[in-house]
């Protein structure tokens, strides 16, 4: 695979709807557009280590479960999907690579 640049960083970053969840990890859409160059630049150089076998940061690895309702007068569990919140930096990173895999 490619290395991951700060270019891919910043275009992932763009490409979010403007209310996507925050995630557990606390940090927020607004957040992540607002890093400095040096920032991104730490946060991708992490992803490189992650794919050389550091392990990923607890508070990345933590999913939200929550119930949306498929229809507003849902009342029973077959009326809920459930749906899983990870954090950003995962759907970033996650994001970047399938698009990449997706795109051979």
């Amino acid at each position: 695979m490619p290395p991951i640049t700060a270019q891919d960083f910043r275009r992932a970053v763009s490409s979010f709807k403007s209310n996507a969840a925050s995630g557990p990890c606390g940090w927020s859409l607004q957040d992540l557009k607002h890093l400095t160059d040096v920032q991104v630049s730490a946060i991708v150089d992490f992803f490189s280590a992650i794919e050389a076998g550091a392990p990923w940061p607890a508070q990345w690895c933590v999913g939200l479960i929550h119930c949306l309702q498929k229809r507003a007068s849902s009342r029973t569990v077959n009326g809920f999907r459930p749906i899983t919140v990870a954090s950003l930096f995962y759907r970033l990173y996650a994001g970047i690579r399938s698009g990449q895999i997706l795109a051979q």
